[in-house]
């Protein structure tokens, strides 16, 4: 039982974490300004892509206050990756970090809304489906 309150958590706070990237995205989307806590969950979601894509640890290069640092929250990463069917995801998510005057900029925020809304609605599937094994 205590597993399964640490996975509703971990999959809670992941929801909430999502949900505040998507609303910073459309934020910048007007103002054209990524903050500085928008700038290091794009970061993170990159090194995971990234470490899910080449076969490193997972765990390897992601900050202390990760938005994914347990296993369901990179679980979700993962199934959310593969259902999107995009390899470049974590090269367009880069691009909003460093170029931010590239002609694809809007293409790559709305990308990055679509990975974090998805990831939204797993963690809370996720969520959902632990609190319902709880009972």
């Amino acid at each position: 039982m205590n597993g399964t309150q640490s996975d509703n958590t971990n999959s809670l706070s992941l929801a909430i974490d999502a949900r505040k990237a998507v609303k910073a995205l459309m934020v910048s989307e007007t103002s054209g300004v990524l903050d500085d806590q928008l700038r290091q969950v794009l970061a993170d979601a990159v090194a995971s892509l990234n470490a899910l894509n080449s076969g490193t640890p997972l765990y390897s290069n992601l900050s202390k206050a990760s938005s994914f640092e347990s296993y369901d929250q990179i679980r979700a990463v993962h199934e959310v990756q593969l259902a999107m069917f995009d390899g470049k995801l974590a090269e367009r998510l880069q691009l909003l970090l460093t170029d931010s005057a590239s002609e694809h900029v809007h293409e790559n925020k709305e990308d990055a809304i679509r990975f974090f809304t998805a990831i939204e609605n797993r963690a809370l599937q996720n969520y959902n489906q632990s609190f319902q094994f709880s009972r």
